[in-house]
């Protein structure tokens, strides 16, 4: 589970919100994005996103983006603003570990917006997209990641492996210390490997999948019952830690975040 962005200042719905075909290598998410002036929220997440600026500019921070920047973020644990002017993006969202077989790069490199250059495969998929409308860009992505996988050279070493399968049992809810047991390795290994490719400890990592599950379960419990139900002390706790999440509460999560 993913979350796209969250539109300030009454901003619209994304323009496209649709699942990828190719989920089982890890591809999950597009989103497709024309936003006016103003702040725009990247809930902490644990996924890698990419950014096709397509026209306008904005700013991470003390980072500039403008039309035909390739960007990556994500694996954060407290939200990423951009300031927007006028700028349209369409996003794909996928895990840490397709990132790495893409790219060669530590995942954890992508905790702080970076732009992509010119040796980077997806500045390269930027270029093939550019220059068409968007209607025509998901088939030729897929079409892209399935090539270069099938030409790969970024195998996932034993690091990564451990850190594949450990992400998938915290999502089952399973103790940090039988995960690590399962692995024989220490504790203390599984943090370092944690900490190594993400750049997030255990329980960051934990906490913003706790997150997401909450959030997801808005939907259709009442804030009451999802603080309950998800692992929160309280109601008081659930809306602390969302709004170190997202910056907003439970209710502006639930009626503002698109996943």
């Amino acid at each position: 589970m993913t979350a796209a962005l969250i539109p300030a200042n009454g901003m619209k719905k994304p323009l496209l919100l649709k699942k990828s075909a190719l989920q089982d290598k890890g591809l999950k998410l597009y989103s497709y994005w024309k936003l006016n002036d103003g702040f725009i929220t990247a809930p902490a997440d644990t996924a890698v996103h990419i950014a096709f600026v397509i026209e306008g500019y904005g700013h991470y921070g003390n980072l500039k983006v403008k039309a035909g920047d390739v960007v990556a973020f994500g694996l954060n644990i407290q939200p990423n603003y951009l300031k927007a002017y006028n700028i349209a993006m369409f996003i794909i969202d996928l895990d840490f570990t397709l990132f790495y077989s893409i790219t060669g790069l530590k995942p954890a490199i992508c905790r702080n917006a970076i732009l992509l250059d010119s040796k980077n495969p997806f500045y390269r998929l930027g270029q093939i997209l550019f220059p068409h409308p968007v209607k025509h860009w998901i088939p030729n992505i897929e079409n892209f990641i399935l090539h270069t996988l099938a030409k790969q050279n970024h195998y996932l070493n034993n690091t990564m492996l451990r850190v594949s399968f450990a992400t998938k049992e915290i999502d089952n809810e399973r103790d940090f210390s039988a995960i690590a047991a399962e692995l024989t390795i220490s504790y203390r290994q599984l943090q370092r490997d944690f900490l190594s490719v993400l750049g997030l400890s255990l329980k960051e990592y934990q906490s913003i999948r706790r997150f997401y599950r909450a959030a997801h379960r808005l939907k259709k419990e009442s804030i009451l019952e999802v603080a309950q139900n998800s692992g929160y002390c309280n109601q008081s706790h659930m809306n602390k830690e969302f709004r170190s999440k997202s910056g907003w509460t439970p209710k502006e999560v639930s009626k503002h975040c698109y996943y």
